[in-house]
């Protein structure tokens, strides 16, 4: 079961990811054809080289946001001030209690 889960959300994932970023490298280079094309010539090359700085910038700051938000989020004064969540056995007893009783 957990080797399925891996092959399947490994794979979900790069297809995924590679459609993004594909779709995001077309609207960027796109975008970078009609700014610069105008003002000065530049090869195919340079532009597309633009684009990809363009997007994996993008990604690597917001992958960088992301994970300072898990840093504090691991602080203690931070994780002290949060409502715990109770465990799922707990969770289940009080979920069992609350539906009403069968009678048979």
């Amino acid at each position: 079961g957990l080797s399925l889960f891996n092959t399947i959300h490994m794979w979900l994932g790069a297809n995924i990811g590679s459609a993004i970023y594909t779709e995001l490298f077309q609207r960027q280079m796109a975008e970078n054809v009609a700014r610069y094309s105008f003002d000065f010539p530049l090869a195919a090359e340079r532009i597309a080289a633009i684009s990809i700085k363009q997007i994996y910038g993008a990604a690597g700051l917001l992958l960088t946001a992301f994970s300072l938000l898990f840093l504090l989020w691991d602080m203690p004064w931070l994780r002290s001030m949060v409502r715990k969540m109770p465990s799922w056995t707990t969770t289940g007893i009080r979920l069992a209690a609350s539906l009403p009783k069968k009678r048979h």
